[in-house]
């Protein structure tokens, strides 16, 4: 793990950790009242809706694929 962020709020802790899958690619490690949620970067292909189109409750299918790597150098 890279680097870590938490705070103590009156409600609870709150931990995240900056972690390197594969020894390149960057996610993020949530922790929140014992449970842990990895978030991490994707490219989306095929039609989104447009923001003001969705409903609260609305169930959206997303095509999400890796994002590209770089080319270094």
């Amino acid at each position: 793990m890279k680097s870590w962020a938490g705070c103590a709020l009156r409600e609870g802790l709150w931990d995240e950790w900056l972690v390197l899958l594969n020894g390149q690619e960057e996610a993020w490690l949530q922790e929140d009242e014992g449970e842990l949620t990895l978030f991490r970067k994707a490219q989306i292909s095929g039609q989104t809706p447009a923001f003001d189109t969705i409903k609260v409750s609305q169930t959206v299918t997303l095509q999400l694929h890796p994002p590209e790597k770089r080319q270094s150098g």
